[in-house]
This record gives structure tokens, C-alpha cells and sequence, in this order.
């Protein structure tokens, strides 16, 4: 399997490579935008992950019920974001993998 980095550095060069054995280099597209997507949907996950911590911290320093409360649904709410965005990760991942299998070295 060629390394992500090559493909992404030099995209014409494999493209044309592809041509010569006869592939179809618009895969090379496919994959260029399916690691775009891979890369954004890790962030937002790293950002949700990362804005989750904060609540839980403020659910612990929370000085009235009525504010734990509201930190806790607001924690839920992104439990169930984080959640829809793991899974669109993981079925972007396995599309990523299966496309970049399918390129000749």
C-alpha cells in the first residue's frame, strides 16, 4: 500500500503511474478527499472530546443543582454528537482504507 504522504505530495506523479498500469487515477481524487474528511471529523472529534472534559470538570466545580443539571444535559447532548460523529468516522475510515488498498505500489 503507498503511503497517504506520497499521495498527497505528488498526486499527479501516482495519478499518471496509475494510467500506465492501466487503473483509473481518479481513484487517487477519492482518496485525497476521503483523508479530508477523515482528518476533519478526527478534529471535531478531538474538539467534542476535549469540550466534554471542560463540562465534567464544571459538573464537579458546579455550586448550585439547578447548574449540574444544565452542565449534565449539555454533557449528554454532546455525548450524542460525539457519538454520530464516530460512527461517520468509522465508515469514512473503512472507505479510506478500502480505496487506498486499491492502489498498485
Amino acid at each position: 500500500m503507498l503511503d497517504i504522504k506520497l499521495i498527497e505530495r505528488e498526486p499527479e506523479k501516482v495519478k499518471d503511474s496509475m494510467r500506465k498500469r492501466g487503473e483509473d487515477p481518479s481513484l487517487i481524487d477519492e482518496i485525497l478527499e476521503l483523508n479530508k474528511r477523515r482528518k476533519g471529523l478526527i478534529t471535531q472529534v478531538n474538539q467534542l472530546n476535549a469540550k466534554k472534559n471542560e463540562l465534567s470538570s464544571k459538573v464537579a466545580r458546579a455550586s448550585t443543582e439547578e447548574e449540574k443539571k444544565r452542565l449534565i444535559q449539555e454533557s449528554k447532548e454532546l455525548d450524542d454528537d460525539l457519538k454520530r460523529l464516530k460512527e461517520e468516522l468509522r465508515e469514512v475510515e473503512r472507505k479510506f482504507e478500502d480505496a487506498m488498498l486499491r492502489v498498485p505500489n
